[in-house]
This record gives structure tokens, C-alpha cells and sequence, in this order.
């Protein structure tokens, strides 16, 4: 839950419910499965559980992200997203943020 708020920054929280009624449909659709592995003791948390990705879920969220950079894209090209700024790249003017390219990492 805290690495959805980190990679977010903050825009998502996710309550336990949100996260566990997640988890159950990601279960019995099939795209995600529990990995088998057994939990550290020195955790101290013999509840903690852990998921992999089987192939079908694999392919899903590949499809779903596919989908997301096609919406993405056409937003970028209507000027409906923020330009990012990057650390060493200020961006000044209207005219810069219309022309600036920036590498994805």
C-alpha cells in the first residue's frame, strides 16, 4: 500500500479493503496466483502472503499497458498532460513545453 502512495506520489491511497477485494478478483480471474513461498519468520508477520504473475496475467497487463500508452500518446498530442520537468531541464516558456522531448527511462 505505501508503494502505491510512493510511485504515485500520493495521488492513490489504498485502504486494505481496496487492496485485499483487489487481490480476490485478481485471484479468481485467474491472473495472478499465490506464489507458494513461505513467509520469513524474521518479518514477524507469518500472515504475509505472496503473488506471482502467471502467463495469462502476464498477458493481460501487457495488453492493459498497451491500451494505456495509446490514451497517453493522444493526450501528449492534444496537450492535455503536464510536460514533466526534469531535474537539470527547466522548462520557461509555452513554446518550450510545445516542442520539449524528453527520454523515458
Amino acid at each position: 500500500m505505501k508503494e502505491v502512495e510512493t510511485e504515485t506520489g500520493n495521488a492513490l491511497k489504498m485502504r486494505p479493503d481496496t487492496l485485499y477485494g483487489t487481490i480476490k478478483r485478481l485471484l479468481d480471474a485467474g491472473l495472478v496466483e499465490e506464489s507458494g513461498e513461505l513467509t520469513d519468520r524474521q518479518l514477524g508477520d507469518e500472515r504475509r502472503r505472496y503473488y506471482r504473475l502467471p502467463p495469462q496475467g502476464r498477458r493481460a497487463a501487457e495488453e492493459e499497458s498497451k491500451r494505456l500508452e495509446v490514451l497517453v500518446r493522444s493526450a501528449k498530442s492534444k496537450s492535455l498532460l503536464p510536460v514533466a520537468r526534469r531535474k537539470g531541464y527547466p522548462l520557461r516558456e509555452k513554446a518550450d513545453r510545445d516542442t520539449a522531448q524528453f527520454p523515458l527511462r
